[in-house]
């Protein structure tokens, strides 16, 4: 999110056609615990911030942490 030009940023964004992201529900509540150092570090405006993170979590499937054991967690 700090820089959706980056490589990184452009495999999370176009990369759904050829790979398949899995992660926990745990970096959604990750992500918006450090969204006023994304915002400061970033310069987005939080309009843009949103959108981008709805894209981003647009492009991901997102796993219920209850259904993870703590071992794959850590």
């Amino acid at each position: 999110m700090l820089n959706p030009d980056s490589k990184n940023g452009q495999i999370l964004i176009n990369g759904s056609k050829y790979f398949e992201f899995i992660t926990s529900d745990l970096l959604k509540k990750e992500i918006n615990n450090h969204r006023d150092k994304i915002l400061k570090i970033s310069r987005l405006k939080e309009n843009d911030y949103q959108r981008l993170f709805d894209l981003l979590i647009g492009k991901i499937k997102f796993v219920n942490d209850l259904l993870l054991s703590d071992s794959v967690i850590l």
